[in-house]
């Protein structure tokens, strides 16, 4: 106790003995012991001179200084003195420390108006707070400062609050900062408690903010069952179905401010929250339901650029924010979940319109050449993706005049080019088959859904083109010209081995579809050469001459198909006796045009001359030798015929137009076996 109040308790008149404490707390002798102790307000004036200070507007320190002397005297006396000290420091000093805190509040003497002060308004109410004293551990103020929280949190408007302008309130009334935001003291943690403070006064919340260790004495009281704090969830509840305050807010604030949000991992109770940064500068709000949001590595991000309202801009968040936001807790919770592949081609999917065709700028600004390949490799990059819902959406660019894009479709003809076969090529989309830029055959993703460039997936696209379009394979070619035609005949026949050289190779359908391409050229019943399927197709014994085919048939060429490859693709071989029952005998069954009568025995000295007995047999019955007589040419049995080189028939015959024709007397041996 200060020097002037330092007294000893003796027997004799206690009144007396008790003087000099009246002087400071105007102890009522008239009562003693009898209802309240003392009569307030405190006597500050007193109290400032009996500690020797010169104002009354004292430091703090020198508060604590003179009860400090104030409990090390009591701690001197005896056990009776004790108890009374201990009673002042614990039951009635309290009291009127509060007192004294209220006649500052009602005097304006510490706070209100600021004018014409140094001071701001905040200074000032911390000055106010620092003439409280807290229960600093390892000091003598522990007890007190707990017994003087207690005695505030029951009466008196004691706390200050910025909200409403600045106003006094009472402790019921009061929310007090986030403790663990205030006891650390490192700038981000500071930041986000004043930016939190300002929108909860903002929303008209009775911010009380204390100093630290005066908020920590508070709540080590025993009574603080209705300590209002604040917490992440009355700032959620602050913020929900609003977004200007958060929008004002700079990045770095912000970022401190969501994670707070987050601290308790509270996720659904973000619901109704505009705090989302969103790519396109627009605040997401949080929901239930499906993913509407996503949070996405910059190379996600710049594969849609048209959904920049779906994207959270990760840099306005911080990592701890990001990685909760990722967990499938949050995921499950939230309308906002990581982007994954799958999600990827589904914004994809939206940003085109569905179709198996798209029209394109290569060098356009979203959808370009270098958009198409970093999407491709993206998702080749990523493990069991499935990419059927781009079976509708085009996404594919082909190597057209202009840009095209081609769907996944797996009824549409792709295949990948081949540029030294420029050639096949221009066909191939003359017909209808999308060509895909070789690079492309790197991704496998694609392996399903473009053919690579071979003879059999040629011919698979050509069957694709026809099913396509819905027509013969005749009609699909209608198109190619002749030396179109002979060009993919070439390629076929010199892919001999690719179609045919392993078994199963081709299946029935394709080798189907081949002998149907109208690409062989062939003889027809005018004798004139066009182009005709396998199918319809016959070939002739290498040596002998067509002569004559009869409708509905086509004899193959044989300067322009390699025997080989006739046998694979199934062409029918006539013999000789097929091809004179079928193509020859029934046009001579009228008389031969002159036109025709050396072409007649140059392919009847083919025949001749191959012949055998059988064949003998079978030419015996027909009437297929000419007569030497070029005014009444006709032809006979060779039993009618005679030669007349012999000089009784010579001589018998004469003028009968029986001798054999002079181009097939060499053949008379011949003759005579028939």
């Amino acid at each position: 106790m200060p020097a002037g109040l330092r007294t000893n308790f003796v027997k004799g008149k206690f009144e007396d003995q008790f003087l000099p404490y009246t002087r400071l707390f105007d102890f009522d002798m008239t009562k003693p012991f009898k209802g309240t102790l003392f009569r307030l307000p405190l006597r500050t004036e007193e109290l400032a001179r009996c500690s020797k200070l010169s104002s009354k507007f004292y430091h703090n320190n020198d508060i604590k200084q003179l009860f400090n002397e104030f409990q090390t005297e009591a701690s001197r006396q005896s056990y009776h003195l004790s108890r009374w000290n201990q009673l002042l420091l614990s039951q009635q000093l309290p009291k009127i420390h509060l007192q004294f805190l209220q006649e500052l509040i009602k005097e304006n003497e510490l706070v209100g108006s600021t004018k014409g002060s140094l001071m701001d308004e905040s200074t000032v109410v911390k000055k106010y707070f620092n003439y409280w004293l807290t229960n600093d551990e390892g000091k003598v103020f522990h007890d007190y400062g707990k017994h003087l929280c207690g005695v505030a949190m029951e009466s008196g408007d004691v706390f200050y609050t910025q909200n409403g302008g600045g106003q006094w309130i009472s402790y019921q009334e009061a929310v007090f900062e986030d403790d663990k935001l205030l006891s650390k003291q490192d700038a981000k943690q500071q930041g986000v408690l004043k930016v939190i403070s300002n929108l909860l006064i903002e929303r008209g919340i009775n911010i009380v903010q204390l100093p630290r260790m005066l908020l920590k004495s508070l709540l080590k009281c025993e009574d603080k069952t209705v300590l209002q704090q604040v917490t992440p969830k009355l700032v959620r509840d602050s913020i929900r179905y609003g977004k200007s305050f958060v929008e004002k807010m700079d990045e770095k604030d912000f970022s401190d401010f969501f994670e707070y949000l987050l601290e308790d991992k509270a996720f659904a109770d973000l619901r109704g929250c505009a705090i989302l940064p969103l790519m396109n500068k627009t605040m997401g709000t949080l929901r239930g339901g499906r993913a509407q949001f996503y949070i996405a590595k910059s190379e996600e991000i710049a594969l849609l650029p048209n959904h920049s309202s779906n994207l959270v801009d990760t840099k306005q968040i911080s990592d701890a924010t990001r990685e909760a936001l990722k967990t499938v807790e949050a995921a499950n919770t939230l309308n906002v979940k990581q982007l994954d592949c799958d999600d990827v081609i589904e914004l994809v999917s939206g940003m085109l319109r569905h179709g198996d065709y798209l029209d394109y700028d290569r060098n356009g600004t979203n959808i370009n050449d270098k958009w198409l390949c970093e999407l491709w490799k993206y998702l080749d990059a990523a493990k069991n993706v499935n990419i059927a819902p781009f079976e509708n959406i085009p996404i594919l660019p082909t190597i057209s005049p202009r840009g095209m894009l081609v769907s996944l479709n797996r009824r549409l003809p792709r295949l990948y080019e081949d540029s030294q076969k420029s050639d096949i090529n221009s066909i191939l989309t003359k017909m209808g088959t999308e060509l895909i830029e070789k690079s492309y055959s790197k991704f496998e993703i694609l392996s399903d859904f473009v053919l690579k460039f071979s003879a059999p997936n040629v011919l698979q696209c050509i069957q694709l083109a026809r099913k396509k379009k819905n027509c013969s394979v005749e009609d699909l070619l209608s198109e190619l010209n002749s030396d179109e035609r002979n060009t993919l005949r070439t390629f076929f026949q010199r892919n001999n081995y690719d179609l045919f050289g392993l078994p199963n190779t081709l299946s029935s359908e394709l080798l189907e579809t081949l002998r149907q391409l109208p690409i062989f050229q062939a003889h027809s019943s005018s004798l004139t050469i066009g182009f005709k399927p396998a199918t319809s197709c016959h070939l002739l014994p290498h040596n002998l001459p067509v002569f004559s085919v009869s409708p509905g048939m086509a004899i193959l060429c044989k300067d322009s198909i390699d025997k080989n490859f006739a046998s694979n693709i199934k062409v029918h071989y006539l013999s000789v006796k097929e091809h004179l029952l079928c193509n020859v005998l029934p046009l001579l069954q009228n008389p031969l045009p002159a036109t025709k009568v050396d072409d007649y025995e140059a392919f009847l000295c083919v025949v001749l001359r191959n012949a055998d007995w059988e064949l003998f047999n079978v030419l015996s019955e027909h009437r297929i030798i000419p007569n030497n007589e070029s005014a009444d040419y006709r032809l006979f049995r060779a039993s009618e015929l005679y030669d007349d080189a012999n000089t009784m028939f010579a001589a018998v015959f004469a003028g009968a137009g029986k001798f054999v024709a002079r181009n097939i007397r060499r053949y008379l041996p011949n003759l005579e076996e028939m």
